[in-house]
Parts: structure tokens; C-alpha cells; sequence
């Protein structure tokens, strides 16, 4: 059964430790991300959205666009082109399109 991870700040991380998720990883490293994400063991990665500006651009898509795992950016100012992504990623349907 796949797991899920989380990594990011330590701030953002104590929240999900508190709710009971084994695998945090506290960085600020891009490259501990996509270490993380290659574990086999993880089904999902929840990804502090402040990580995100300090990936290059091809591994910004990388994550945006894998499937296994599945990578969610949480972040406090979510920005709504990234907000659209995820939802065509989860769902397949674009809602915003007119």
C-alpha cells in the first residue's frame, strides 16, 4: 500500500506529524524533494508550496506533472493557474474553461 510524505519547512511539516503522518521530511531543498518523491513507498507527496520558487524549471514540471507519485503544493498565497493544474491533474476536466 502506498504511503504519504510530506516535506517541507519545519513549521509545515509539525502539522502533519501532529495528525499522525510517519514520513516528514523537514528541507528546504529541492533536491531532497525529488529524492523523496523518488521513494517507491509514496503514493502522494505533500509539498510546501514556499519550496517551489527555488526549483529550476524542469524540475517544477516534474513534480507538477508526475503521476506516481502524486505531488500536492500547499502553500498559504496558492496561486490560481497552479490551483487549475492540480484540478485538471485530479480530474481530468479543466473548470475553468469557458
Amino acid at each position: 500500500m502506498a504511503e504519504i510524505a510530506v516535506a517541507g519547512s519545519s513549521r509545515f511539516v509539525l502539522g502533519f506529524q501532529l495528525a499522525g503522518i510517519q514520513h516528514t521530511f523537514e528541507t528546504e531543498s529541492p533536491e531532497k524533494v525529488l529524492e523523496v518523491m523518488s521513494d517507491k513507498r509514496f503514493g502522494i507527496v505533500i509539498i510546501d508550496g514556499g519550496i517551489m520558487g527555488k526549483f529550476q524549471e524542469h524540475q517544477k514540471m516534474r513534480v507538477q506533472e508526475s503521476i506516481n507519485p502524486v505531488a500536492v503544493m500547499l502553500s498559504e498565497n496558492p496561486m490560481e493557474d497552479d490551483l487549475r493544474k492540480m484540478i485538471i491533474k485530479s480530474i481530468g476536466v479543466d473548470v475553468w474553461n469557458k
